[in-house]
């Protein structure tokens, strides 16, 4: 098996945690990106990210070629560094989080009360490495940025993360963030 694979959906650094936002076409992946782009996240990924498997975690890169865009419906493709300033971009992250956006309306009043009370979770492996997952109802009346900020912060706090590089650098500036 391959140590790297092109995938499917958004990824940012929130809280310090790194979050793949993963749904169907449409389900608003780029909408929440750039609201959580406008609350001070940073942009890795739109669309697609190349995933590889480093000393059994996951780490995700935009493909350079669409560094630092998002494709937003009704705008047009949007210049993040220009728009946010490079501290919105960063070039890397370790996958901590996987949300997955649901369209389905049976998500957004789950019957199981296990899940009222803990959450739609489970863990998805990618390269043979396991994350975390979230399924999230998505609906537009819904305040996914703050959803998926606590979601990131509830998950950092559980791991109670050890000082380490969460990315690295940015091609505009050369930075190194933690």
């Amino acid at each position: 098996m391959s140590g790297r694979r092109l995938v499917h959906g958004n990824v940012l650094l929130v809280k310090g945690a790194g979050v793949w936002i993963t749904g169907e076409s449409g389900s608003g992946k780029s909408e929440l990106s750039l609201a959580l782009v406008d609350r001070g996240h940073r942009m890795v990924a739109d669309d697609v990210a190349w995933i590889s498997r480093q000393d059994g975690r996951l780490e995700a890169r935009a493909d350079p070629a669409q560094f630092g865009i998002i494709h937003i419906r009704d705008l047009g493709v949007l210049d993040l560094a220009q728009l946010f300033g490079s501290q919105a971009l960063c070039p890397w992250v370790v996958l901590d989080l996987r949300i997955d956006l649901s369209r389905n309306r049976q998500d957004a009043r789950p019957d199981n009360p296990d899940e009222l009370l803990a959450g739609r979770r489970g863990r998805r492996s990618v390269l043979n490495v396991s994350i975390p997952c979230l399924t999230v109802a998505a609906h537009r009346s819904r305040p996914l940025a703050l959803l998926v900020e606590c979601a990131a912060r509830q998950h950092q706090q559980a791991q109670n993360h050890a000082a380490q590089p969460r990315c690295q650098g940015t091609p505009l500036q050369g930075a190194t963030c933690v």
